[in-house]
């Protein structure tokens, strides 16, 4: 009997961790607005939080946050750098991958200049199913604009890990590999 009422102890405070951690989460995802004073200081502190396994898994379960971060990341605001950074760190989880598609057409623009930016789409396109589905997320053109960056003066070294990522896929060998016919 005691050791049924210590399990239950247990199970009732993390699940009150929990509750605690997903209302913090919502907390901090509303201070990420690029239009919020207090943007620069949510994002370091999103980028703490994706410093560790349990952080990442938590930003990973919450859409809302990812795409808070996403927002801000594309922006010209002064967070954009660590929101950037953080989501490198989230989309490393599994779990992010479909809450984070809807965002990458807004991280297009930055692969050119920001290896932060081609690193979040590698760690999103891992994996056989995932390089398509991102693919086709970027949107029509994506290839050019990819191609484009890699013929930079000094193109992001996480480039070449998007694009080797990418090509595994028949879908992405077709689309980087094979001339528009």
């Amino acid at each position: 009997m005691a050791a049924d009422t210590k399990k239950a102890a247990a199970m009732d405070e993390s699940n009150n961790e929990d509750a605690a951690a997903a209302a913090a989460l919502s907390e901090l995802t509303a201070l990420l607005s690029p239009s919020c004073p207090a943007a620069p200081e949510a994002a370091e502190a999103a980028l703490a939080l994706s410093g560790s396994a349990s952080g990442r898994a938590l930003l990973a379960a919450h859409p809302s946050a990812l795409s808070a971060l996403s927002a801000l990341a594309a922006s010209a605001s002064r967070g954009a750098r660590p929101a950037l950074s953080a989501l490198v760190n989230a989309s490393s989880e599994p779990a992010a991958l479909e809450p984070l598609l809807a965002a990458v057409p807004s991280l297009l623009p930055l692969v050119p200049s920001s290896g932060a930016a081609c690193g979040v789409l590698a760690n999103l396109s891992r994996g056989a199913e995932a390089a398509p589905r991102l693919l086709r997320a970027l949107g029509p053109g994506a290839e050019e604009a990819l191609l484009r960056a890699l013929s930079a003066e000094r193109p992001p070294a996480e480039l070449g890990a998007l694009l080797c990522n990418l090509s595994q896929a028949p879908e992405g060998r077709g689309a980087l590999l094979e001339p528009p016919g």
